[in-house]
C-alpha cells in the first residue's frame, strides 16, 4: 500500500514539540513495514517567521530510513509552502491513501479538496487541534475553518486520527459526521537504562519538559513548588515558547522566591533529553488541555513516574502505580508532589516502562495505523 502523509513540520523542526516528534515516529515505524511504501510531503518550516526555516545542512537522508520526505520552502508565516499544493497531482496519483496531519495549517484544506477530486480516502490527525479550552484564541475562524472542511469531506472515504478518548469526543463534537479511529502516539522505549540515583542528597528533582505555553499550567507548577512541603525540592523546566512568556514565568520565580530552586533551562532533544529524565525524580505535566501528552510516555519509558493533570487522558497513571492524576490547581499538584516524593519512585518507574512496553511500542501502534489505512482503502474501493 502507497501512503502519502502529509504535514505542515516535520522532523528535524523539533521545537514545534510533541506532533513532530509523533509523526516522526510513526513514519520511521511504518517504513519498517514490508506492506507499506511511504512518502511524506511537508515544508522546511522551524518557526513563524519567513525566514525560520531549515537549512540544507538539516535535511539529510540518513534521518529518513526506508522512505522519501519531500520538503517545500516556506514562503510566509508557520507553513505557507505553495509547493507543497504544486507537488500533490504527482503524488496523489502514486498513492492509495492520504494521512493529513494539523487542521489550521496552510496545506490542510487544499490537500482535502485535492483527496476529494482524485478519489483518495483521508486518515486526518488533528493533534489535539479541535480541542477546546478556556482561552482558546479565534474561535469564529476555526469553526467556519472546520465548516469548510466538514464540507469537503461530506460523503468522502476518511476518519479522524484521535490519539486519547479525550481528543476523540472533542473530535466527535466539532466534526459530528466524521468517523472517528483512536489509535493512541507510540515512544521509542530505549533498549535499557543505567543504574541511577533516586532524590540525591535529599533533593527530589521535578521535570517539566514541553513547550512553554499558557495552555500547559505552567504558572500553577511554579506556585505549587512554593507550597510543597517536600525538603529540597528542585524544578527544571525544559522548553521554549514566546519570549514575552518566558520573561513572565521568569518574573513569577523571581517574585515567589524560588530562584535558587527553579531552572528555565531552555529547549533540549536528543542525547541531552535522555540525560534530562536520567537526572529527575518525577515528570509533572499540569496542563489545562492534551490531547496525549508525549512526555507522559517517554517520561515512562525512561522509568521516571508522572504527575500529570486532569487536563490530560492520563488517569490510567494511579491504576497503573507509576503516577498520580490530579487537578491542576496550584494546591492539588502540591500535595500530588509531596505524595509522590515519599514512594518507592523506582519500583514506580518500572511500572510505567513496563506499561509502555506493553501498550505504547510504535511497531504496534504502526500495525493498528495500517489496519486503519485498510479499511478506508476497502471502503473507497466500495463507493
Amino acid at each position: 500500500m502507497n501512503v502519502l502523509h502529509v504535514v505542515p513540520s516535520f522532523y528535524p523542526a523539533t521545537s514545534f514539540g510533541g506532533p513532530i516528534w509523533s509523526t516522526y515516529g510513526l513514519c520511521n515505524a511504518l517504513a519498517r513495514r514490508h506492506d507499506i511504501s511511504l512518502e511524506v510531503l511537508t515544508s522546511d518550516t522551524t518557526g513563524k517567521t519567513r525566514h525560520d526555516r531549515l537549512g540544507r545542512e538539516a535535511i539529510r537522508a540518513e534521518l529518513f530510513p526506508g522512505y522519501a520526505v519531500d520538503f517545500h520552502r516556506k514562503w510566509a508565516f508557520t507553513s505557507v509552502a505553495p509547493g507543497l499544493v504544486a507537488a500533490l497531482p504527482r503524488l496523489l496519483q502514486w498513492a492509495d491513501v492520504v494521512h493529513v496531519t494539523a487542521v489550521y495549517s496552510f496545506p490542510t484544506i487544499p490537500t482535502l479538496a485535492a483527496c476529494r477530486a482524485w478519489n483518495k480516502p483521508v486518515l486526518w490527525s488533528c493533534r489535539g487541534a479541535l480541542q477546546r479550552w478556556e482561552h482558546t484564541r479565534k474561535r469564529q475562524l476555526k469553526m467556519a475553518w472546520e465548516r469548510a472542511c466538514t464540507m469537503i469531506l461530506a460523503g468522502h472515504p476518511h476518519a479522524i486520527h484521535a490519539t486519547s478518548p479525550e481528543e476523540g469526543l472533542a473530535a466527535r463534537t466539532q466534526m459530528p459526521n466524521s468517523p472517528i479511529v483512536e489509535i493512541p502516539n507510540g515512544v521509542d522505549i530505549p533498549a535499557s537504562l543505567a543504574q541511577r540515583p533516586w532524590q540525591p542528597d535529599g533533593r527530589t528533582r521535578l521535570l517539566y519538559l514541553g513547550r512553554i505555553d499558557p495552555i500547559k499550567g505552567i504558572e500553577n507548577l511554579i506556585d505549587a513548588v512554593a507550597l510543597s512541603n517536600t525538603h529540597r525540592i528542585e524544578l527544571s523546566l525544559f522548553g521554549s515558547g514566546e519570549s514575552s512568556y518566558v520573561a513572565s514565568l521568569a518574573r513569577r520565580i523571581e517574585e515567589k522566591g524560588l530562584s535558587s530552586r527553579l531552572n528555565l533551562a531552555g529547549f533540549v532533544e536528543g542525547a541531552a533529553k535522555a540525560r534530562v529524565f536520567a537526572e529527575s525524580d518525577i515528570c509533572v505535566l499540569p496542563s489545562f488541555s492534551e490531547n496525549f501528552g508525549m512526555v507522559v510516555v517517554e517520561a515512562l519509558s525512561h522509568g521516571v513516574p508522572v504527575i500529570a493533570s486532569q487536563g490530560t487522558p492520563w488517569k490510567e497513571l494511579q491504576s497503573r502505580e507509576c503516577g498520580l492524576w490530579v487537578p491542576n490547581d496550584p494546591a492539588s499538584l502540591a500535595r500530588a508532589i509531596d505524595d509522590l516524593a515519599q514512594k518507592n519512585l523506582d519500583a514506580m518507574g518500572q511500572r510505567g516502562r513496563a506499561w509502555m512496553s506493553e501498550r505504547f511500542d510504535w511497531d504496534a501502534v504502526a500495525s493498528q495505523m495500517t489496519e486503519a489505512y485498510h479499511r478506508l482503502q476497502a471502503e473507497s474501493r466500495r463507493d
